[in-house]
């Protein structure tokens, strides 16, 4: 069999196929091959606050990021839950959640109204529960986030630390559309994973 190459990020996939004269494929991050359901249905069903909220979770102390969730509380009259280094910041803190686990976490982006984050597996799940989100950029993920973000189109929900992303969270997303970029995707990657493991069918 011969040796093929993946990788996720976009610019990394250039950078890569510098190096071979084997053919660099950009595929899709594994956690968009499932579907919302599929996650669904191994979520412990334990985080159910009884009221809507944004939920928050920042690595990095992102002053547009604790402007943006206290300014989008105020006008949307929502409760934070949240998992963020400075709880104290958050005018409205409905939960904290910084004890949650991998399941706990995914869950509460799932059946949050909004969402702001700096992870980029958080705006992923955000994304497959179509929620309303912005990413701030990160040093460790900074490229991963805005290469997949700009391959969706929807690169203007990535945001530096300083800026507020309220009137961005304020508008809709067209899921449609996105779902649509995500799918053709979804497949070109499990057709370069059935040729490259010499899967028929």
């Amino acid at each position: 069999m011969d040796t093929s190459f993946s990788v996720r990020e976009r610019d990394t996939t250039t950078f890569v196929q510098t190096l071979t004269n084997k053919k660099v494929f950009n595929a899709i991050d594994p956690v968009l091959m499932l579907d919302k359901e599929d996650y669904r249905e191994i979520l412990p069903g334990t985080t159910n606050s009884g009221e809507k909220y944004i939920y928050a979770f920042l690595f990095d102390d992102l002053q547009g990021g604790y402007d943006t969730i206290n300014e989008l509380s105020e006008k949307t009259g929502l409760k934070v839950v949240g998992d963020v280094k400075h709880k104290e910041r958050i005018n409205n803190l409905l939960i904290d959640s910084s004890n949650d686990g991998s399941g706990e976490f995914i869950e509460r982006i799932m059946n949050a109204e909004y969402v702001i984050t700096d992870s980029y597996h958080g705006f992923i799940f955000a994304m497959l529960g179509r929620k309303s989100f912005v990413c701030y950029t990160r040093s460790r993920s900074g490229i991963r986030a805005r290469n997949l973000l700009e391959n969706l189109g929807i690169d203007d929900h990535y945001l530096l630390g300083n800026e507020k992303g309220t009137d961005l969270l304020l508008s809709e997303i067209d899921y449609d559309i996105v779902f649509r970029k995500i799918n053709v995707w979804k497949e070109k990657s499990e057709q370069f994973l059935k040729e490259t493991l010499g899967i028929n069918g």
